[in-house]
C-alpha cells in the first residue's frame, strides 16, 4: 500500500505525554500523535480523486484505489494490471484513527474534525475561499475578508446600496460589470450586462457562501425613453466562491436598445431584496491567525498512535512495509525475522512525512 509509506516518509511526529510520577507508565502511554503531511493529495484517490474512505482496496503492488473506483474497474489495476482484491486494512485503520483540520485552516478556521466530517465541514465552513470579483485583482480569501477587502480597494469601482430599496445605475453600453455592495460592506454583487442582437441583457451574482442562495432576490426594471413601456424580471442571484465566464444563457431580463438614451446609456431600477434583513450573510465564528503556507500541507492529529506501528514488534514503521493476507502491516525487520509469506508493499503514506 503505497500511501502508508508516503506518509512514513513525509511526516512530523509530536507525542503528547500525560503528566505522570511513574516513567514505565509514560513511556507506553501517548495521548496523541500530530502528524504533518507534505503531500495534501495523499488522501485522495489516484483515480477519481475524491477524498478516501473505508473500505479501501489495494493491487499486489500496492496501488490502492476507493470502493467506488473498484467496481468501475472491474478490479483490474489500472497502474499495473494486476488483480485488485486486498483490503488496505493499514490504511483503513489510519484513516478512522486520525482528526483533520479543516483545508481552509490557512484563511483562518480552527476546526479539527474527524476524517469522515471533513467533507461535511468544508462544504459550510464560513472561512471558505472566495476570490475577488473585480477584473486583475488577485486577492482571495474567505468571505468576511474578501468583502472587507472589496470596501477598501475597490470603493470607486462600487455602486452602495440598502437591502430592499431601489436604486437606480446607469450603464454605459461598453460596461460588461457592475459591481454593488450593500452600505455596510457585506455581500459584493456583480450587475452583468451584454449587448446582443435584440438589445441589452441584464442579471445579477454574487460572490460568497453558497448559504446566501436562500436569502436574496433582485428585482431589474428598465423603461422606455418616453415611460410607456417597461420590462422587469425578478430572479435568484447564483453564488461563486469565484466568478465563472458567463455566457448568458441562464435567465436573463433583455432591454430594447431603444430604451438607452442617444449616448448608449441605460438606466436601470435594481432592488436586492433581503427576506430577513437582520440575518448575517457570514457568522465570523472563530478565527485563527492567517497562514500563508498552511493550504501546502496536511496537519492530522492520529487519536491512535499505534496505527503507524509495526503489528508485531509495535515499533515505528519505516519502508519498506510489508503486508500479509490478513492485512496486518510488518516493518522489514519483522517480515524478515518472523519468515512470513507477506505482499510487499509500496505505501506511498509512509513516504510523505516529514520528521
Amino acid at each position: 500500500m503505497e500511501r502508508l509509506e508516503e506518509v512514513m516518509h513525509k511526516r512530523k511526529r509530536t507525542l503528547i505525554m500525560p503528566d505522570s510520577d511513574d516513567e514505565e507508565e509514560e513511556d507506553l502511554l501517548e495521548a496523541e500523535a500530530t502528524v504533518v503531511l507534505t503531500d495534501r493529495e495523499v488522501f485522495d484517490c489516484p483515480i477519481c480523486l475524491n477524498q478516501l474512505f473505508t473500505p479501501v482496496f489495494q493491487c499486489e503492488n500496492g496501488h490502492i484505489v476507493c470502493s467506488s473506483c473498484l467496481s468501475k474497474l472491474k478490479r483490474k489495476c489500472p497502474f499495473c494490471n494486476m488483480r485488485i482484491d486486498i483490503r488496505c486494512r493499514g490504511l483503513e485503520k489510519f484513516l478512522q484513527s486520525i482528526n483533520i483540520l479543516c483545508k481552509f485552516a490557512h484563511n483562518g478556521c480552527t476546526k479539527t474534525m474527524p476524517y469522515s466530517k471533513k467533507i461535511e465541514h468544508e462544504q459550510v465552513c464560513q472561512h471558505v475561499t472566495c476570490f475577488c470579483p473585480y477584473p486583475s485583482c488577485s486577492f482571495e480569501r474567505s468571505p468576511s475578508l474578501l468583502y472587507r477587502h472589496f470596501r477598501v480597494h475597490h470603493e470607486l469601482s462600487t455602486t452602495r446600496f440598502t437591502y430592499n430599496t431601489t436604486f437606480s445605475v446607469s450603464v454605459e453600453i461598453n460596461q460588461k460589470q457592475i459591481f454593488l455592495q450593500e452600505r455596510h460592506g457585506s455581500v459584493v454583487f456583480i450587475l452583468h450586462h451584454e449587448v446582443q442582437q435584440n438589445g441589452r441583457a441584464f442579471y445579477v451574482d454574487c460572490v460568497g457562501l453558497s448559504t446566501l442562495k436562500d436569502m436574496f432576490a433582485y428585482h431589474l426594471t428598465a423603461e422606455s425613453m418616453d415611460m410607456d413601456t417597461s420590462v422587469t424580471l425578478k430572479s435568484v442571484p447564483e453564488v461563486h466562491k469565484q466568478l465563472p465566464k458567463h455566457t448568458f444563457l441562464k435567465k436573463h431580463l433583455t432591454v430594447p436598445s431603444a430604451f438607452a438614451g442617444d449616448n448608449g446609456i441605460l438606466s436601470l431600477s435594481v432592488c436586492i431584496i433581503k427576506d430577513d434583513p437582520a440575518a448575517l450573510e457570514v457568522q465570523e465564528g472563530e478565527r485563527g491567525l492567517y497562514d500563508p503556507v498552511a493550504h501546502k500541507v496536511l496537519k492530522v492529529v492520529l487519536n491512535n498512535p499505534d496505527a503507524l506501528d509495526c503489528s508485531i514488534c509495535h515499533k515505528q514503521l519505516w519502508t519498506p512495509v510489508f503486508q500479509n493476507y490478513n492485512s496486518s502491516y510488518l516493518s522489514s525487520r519483522t517480515h524478515t525475522s518472523n519468515d512470513i509469506s507477506s505482499k510487499s508493499v509500496n505505501v506511498d503514506l509512509i513516504n510523505t512525512h516529514t520528521v
